[in-house]
């Protein structure tokens, strides 16, 4: 869990450099991390558990839905962490656990406790404290970026609360590839129409 956290925290500095150091747009970058995740994957998910690629028809829904809310998420990431920077942005995506706990207290009829209120509460200050971001402040986005950055949350509750029972039956990584496709996919069309993050500029070491 601290490995995810720390490997997660540290994507929103690599979106920083390269959209700086580059031509590409939230877009284009979405699109090559999706396909990267994806490839990468699939191929692990091929060697160690290829059974698990087999997917019943019924679970086909689900999987898309998962594909379609990470490939949104992953644009508007992108965009807020280059108008809000990565620290506004981890606060504002750290009001994701309220959306799926509400979320999963119509569709699941899970129980909404003191103990999950409290822990909601916990997670956004304690990120708003270590991202040295003053929550109560808007001087450092503007309406654009705080539009992309309050959607980041939607659409990150939406692919967890799709990929819920996804995992449980085909392992975390079979569904996670498939899902990475579909988004990939989903994003393949905007390409020619969007530029791409290549070549990075040879500065950005001193960029960053």
């Amino acid at each position: 869990m601290v490995l995810a956290a720390s490997f997660w925290g540290l994507s929103g500095i690599f979106v920083t450099i390269i959209l700086k150091n580059s031509s590409g747009t939230p877009i284009s970058l979405a699109f090559w991390r999706d396909t990267a995740a994806f490839a990468t994957l699939f191929l692990f998910t091929l060697l160690t558990h290829p059974r698990n690629l087999k997917i019943k028809r019924k679970d086909i829904p689900g999987l898309v839905g998962m594909g379609f809310f990470l490939g949104g998420f992953h644009i508007f990431y992108n965009q807020s962490v280059l108008f809000n920077g990565a620290a506004v942005t981890t606060v504002l995506q750290a009001t994701m656990p309220g959306v799926v706990t509400v979320a999963a207290l119509y569709l699941w009829k899970e129980e909404l406790t003191r103990a999950k209120i409290g822990s909601m509460l916990v997670i956004f200050i304690g990120t708003a404290l270590a991202s040295g971001v003053n929550i109560f402040s808007l001087e450092q986005t503007h309406t654009a970026g705080l539009m992309a950055g309050l959607i980041v949350p939607f659409f990150y509750a939406g692919w967890t609360l799709c990929g819920k029972n996804m995992v449980a039956k085909y392992g975390a990584t079979a569904s996670l590839s498939i899902a990475f496709g579909v988004a990939s996919l989903m994003l393949l069309p905007l390409q020619p129409f969007t530029p791409q993050p290549l070549p990075l500029n040879p500065t950005i070491g001193i960029a960053f």
